[in-house]
């Protein structure tokens, strides 16, 4: 289903869900009407911001099922306002979403605030039928480091037959059902920093790209330590996010205990 895509300007402002097929002076037998309850459906917004005012344009689609699934479809629905907006042409453009909320009740003023939507695992939690949402464009005021050049024996695979500490990263490409999996020697990822660059040189290029592949950048990597290993059961039954404080300890652990791998799940969210 197309987005049906208008502009603020032109808009009935009372009522952003307007009705495109108004059956105002039809007489009666002349409209028919549908026992089928309808599909629910978000309104997307997008305030471009590049001009001397701010416009607002609009998008009325069906409810996605995911954080990530609304991003993509806001930049098929607002191609042309993004473009003219000059936003996906900047370096480390960042990414997130918003959702309108209505102040607690009692407020004499009845006035609305938009509120951060947390990326994981709380969209279908929190969005509901009819909700509106905002796509966030943030230019980040410093430019994002280039990151160390990752070398070769840091990314090779090993075989199941090598005896060492391993490191299993694993993750669920853009539109796949399964997951993927690496597995190198965790001797030559030492810190934070080597994790998260490593894991995004192995999986960058199976995300969805915004434009091209240097939309996403190792900024972009959340990982998370699977206590049930994944590869071996399917599911991992629990997770423990990782972070530079609580990686040395679970790098240690995996250097003592060499028969249990480290294993790491990678997640692209967007900031």
């Amino acid at each position: 289903m197309d987005p049906l895509t208008y502009s603020a300007q032109n808009a009935n402002a009372a009522n952003p869900f307007f009705d495109t097929n108004s059956t105002a002076g039809l007489r009666e037998g002349q409209v028919q009407v549908s026992s089928m309850r309808p599909a629910p459906r978000i309104l997307l917004c997008f305030i471009d911001a590049s001009g001397a005012t701010q416009v607002a344009h609009y998008a009325l689609v069906p409810l996605p099922r995911t954080y990530e699934d609304t991003i993509s479809i806001a930049f098929d629905a607002f191609q042309s306002q993004l473009a003219n907006s000059k936003a996906l042409t900047q370096p480390n453009v960042e990414f997130s979403l918003m959702i309108k909320c209505v102040l607690r009740s009692g407020d004499p003023s009845m006035g609305s605030i938009w509120a951060d939507i947390h990326p994981r695992n709380q969209w279908s939690c929190i969005v509901r039928d009819g909700d509106e949402i905002l796509i966030c464009v943030k230019m980040p005021q410093v430019q994002a480091s280039a990151p160390k050049a990752i070398s070769d024996h840091r990314l090779k695979p090993v075989p199941d037959s090598y005896a060492g500490p391993k490191l299993v990263f694993c993750h669920r490409p853009y539109g796949s059902a399964g997951y993927m999996y690496h597995t190198v020697a965790l001797q030559f990822v030492q810190s934070f920093e080597d994790l998260k660059e490593v894991a995004h040189a192995i999986f960058q290029g199976q995300r969805k790209p915004f434009q091209s592949t240097s939309g996403w950048t190792v900024n972009n990597v959340r990982l998370y330590f699977n206590v049930t290993s994944r590869q071996k059961s399917g599911n991992a039954l629990a997770q423990t996010e990782i972070n530079n404080v609580n990686w040395p300890g679970m790098r240690n652990q995996g250097m003592i205990n060499t028969s249990k791998p480290v294993e790491v799940e990678v997640i692209y969210e967007f900031r």
